[in-house]
């Protein structure tokens, strides 16, 4: 898929704070993130998309917070910073060159910073053919808890905390 047709996908996305669906969602990784942090840590929403939402759910939860999306917020200063926390929610699915992106996300984590990531697993009962998942163009690259775990051994991350589609790690 070339960028121009993804980032038109992308924009389709309604990523709205007055939808209620759309904010429970995203507490569905908040949630047991925000049990990781501590008062005055700064975090990055990687892969923040064309409306920084988590950014600005995370100001209202009182933490620093910047955005980062390659399409839509690709500012360079981000990418230069290591923040106390990174959360990336429904983003390492669409990683094109997987082992590139998990490192630039990975090495924007300060050492002893938490990284939580949310994406759809894919568990043993599911028949990948029909997981409506993977039906999603821009759905490239796809994970299992065995996969995330593997990812956390590579990149010398401890995984601290695991609830449905969400890994959270500790950056050793």
């Amino acid at each position: 898929m070339e960028k121009f047709e993804e980032q038109s996908q992308y924009k389709l996305h309604q990523n709205d704070k007055r939808d209620p669906g759309y904010v429970n969602f995203l507490y569905k990784c908040l949630t047991p993130t925000l049990k990781q942090l501590g008062p005055g840590m700064k975090g990055l929403d990687f892969g923040c998309g064309p409306y920084p939402m988590l950014v600005e759910l995370m100001h209202e939860e009182g933490f620093e917070m910047d955005g980062f999306d390659p399409y839509f917020f690709p500012s360079t200063h981000e990418l230069e910073d290591k923040y106390d926390f990174v959360i990336s929610t429904e983003v390492v699915e669409h990683f094109n060159d997987p082992h590139l992106s998990w490192n630039d996300m990975v090495a924007k984590v300060a050492k002893g910073g938490i990284l939580s990531v949310m994406t759809s697993l894919r568990y043993e009962n599911i028949d990948f053919k029909s997981w409506h998942y993977r039906h999603d163009k821009t759905h490239v690259s796809f994970y299992s808890e065995k996969t995330m775990n593997w990812i956390a051994d590579f990149f010398k991350l401890e995984v601290v905390a695991i609830e449905k589609n969400v890994f959270i790690f500790k950056k050793s």
